[in-house]
């Protein structure tokens, strides 16, 4: 297998947007538009992003993670580490701009190009003046990944590109622990400030508390829940808590998984398994006691 990701194994999306996204809020834009696209993902494929200033655009570039490199990373072969300027590549299937020594814009191709007509369009898209344009054969581009590979160094290999993989995110379920724990919390607390005070006890010690309605093994409970979901692959929907039972919404496409799930899970007091037609996905609903130590 080659470890050049080749263009027709590239899922290209170009998204605009008004201005370029905070880091703390990209992903969550470019997976809101992915969805609204109804565009799916696995866990293994990866997001390359590439933020282009000039018409204010993302380029999203999703592969599998299996590939190691792009193509057109071979071509710095051909740029001066000191250039200035903007730089054109045309491939048999695809074609990209360089700014200096950082890509520009990537894009698919699958016919034959008029050089003149082509390059004016470009320059007219993105209002830039290019400098040196290079016609690459797939004799010279099979040549250029050969060398490429050769004088290959991992100490001083940069990726071209920001990434993020789709791997699962824990900061909601842990914001959804700590809201939980604040609830849990919150209602004991009141409970027996209330008993205390008809004991005439004005002094409530918040660690006795707290041992008494074994905080841990709720915490405990969550975390291994959490856990299930994650290697069985499933997908969290909802999980609301109360009165010591948690209701558990997941689904998957795969049934065996879901019965795993259960199979290892404890204190599972109903659950309830459903085809969904629209997703084709099973759903589950399942109810678990949090029992306290």
């Amino acid at each position: 297998m080659t470890p050049f990701v080749l263009s027709k194994d590239i899922l290209i999306i170009e998204l605009e947007t008004s201005e370029k996204i905070n880091d703390k809020y990209l992903k969550s834009f470019i997976l809101s538009n992915l969805k609204l696209k109804n565009i799916s993902l696995n866990q293994n494929d990866i997001i390359y992003i590439n933020f282009i200033e000039n018409i204010k655009e993302y380029q999203l570039f999703i592969v599998n993670n299996g590939f190691k490199f792009f193509e057109f990373e071979v071509f710095h072969t051909y740029i001066d580490k000191n250039s200035n300027g903007f730089s054109l590549f045309i491939c048999q299937d695809f074609f990209i701009i360089f700014k200096n020594t950082n890509l520009y814009y990537y894009q698919k191709i699958n016919q034959n190009i008029n050089q003149d007509d082509f390059l004016q369009f470009l320059e007219k898209k993105f209002k830039i003046k290019i400098e040196k344009i290079y016609q690459i054969s797939p004799d010279i581009l099979k040549n250029l990944k050969s060398e490429f590979l050769k004088n290959f160094s991992k100490k001083h290999y940069k990726e071209p590109l920001k990434k993020f993989e789709l791997k699962k995110d824990f900061s909601f379920y842990i914001y959804i622990f700590y809201l939980f724990i604040v609830i849990y919390f919150s209602f004991y607390y009141f409970q027996n400030i209330k008993k205390y005070e008809e004991k005439e006890q004005n002094i409530v010690k918040i660690e006795d508390i707290k041992e008494k309605y074994s905080f841990i093994s709720f915490e405990e409970r969550f975390y291994k829940i959490l856990e299930n979901i994650d290697k069985n692959r499933l997908t969290l929907i909802s999980f609301e808590f109360r009165q010591n039972r948690a209701k558990i919404v997941i689904n998957y496409k795969n049934k065996d998984n879901i019965n795993l799930f259960l199979e290892s899970c404890e204190n599972v007091l109903t659950s309830s398994i459903n085809f969904l037609d629209d997703s084709k996905n099973f759903e589950a609903i399942v109810d678990v006691e949090f029992t306290q130590k």
